[in-house]
């Protein structure tokens, strides 16, 4: 269903922009905003039903433009008409089935508090861990023991930088 939403929301905005200018001038723009209305319901996830009463009212928009514009040129009228009701369809099906679409990623997405801390560091104050076991079960400073010091913090890591030290190193 999302395809077939997104095929008619597609098809129906770029035919009215592409013979709707010398309709009324504000057919070509409306055209536009179902296009950007488009690709938002690709993007959005928690908004997407404003993404598509947005797309419906621009293909209702454009069906009006169809309706006066029959007076100017009879077949760019039927294209625009059939440009708006793809949109007003294909807006419609994002409407009723967009819940169950899926949603773009957010892998690189921040999570979390908004604090300055070197992105999958834990936060700071918090202990890193016990120390790694060496050869034979002992614990050995050859083998690494992690810090239990603070995480550094984005200046931190960019200070170091500056000083031509290796922050990853430490």
């Amino acid at each position: 269903m999302r395809t077939r939403s997104l095929l008619f929301c597609l098809v129906g905005a770029v035919a009215a922009w592409l013979v709707g200018q010398p309709l009324d001038t504000w057919v070509r723009p409306v055209a536009l905003v179902a296009l950007a209305g488009t690709g938002a319901l690709l993007a959005l996830r928690g908004l997407r039903s404003a993404a598509a009463v947005l797309v419906v009212l621009a293909g209702l928009t454009l069906l009006a433009g169809g309706v006066t514009g029959f007076g100017t040129s009879a077949w760019r009228a039927v294209i625009v008409l059939a440009g708006g009701l793809a949109v007003v369809v294909g807006g419609s099906l994002a409407l009723v089935t967009g819940r169950s679409w899926p949603s773009m990623s957010t892998r690189y997405e921040r999570t979390g508090s908004e604090d300055d801390s070197v992105a999958g560091a834990p936060a700071s104050g918090e202990p890193v861990g016990e120390p790694i076991a060496g050869e034979n079960g002992r614990d050995s400073a050859a083998a690494g023991v992690r810090s239990t010091a603070p995480a550094p913090t984005s200046k931190d890591v960019w200070d170091a930088l500056d000083r031509g030290e290796d922050p990853t190193a430490r």
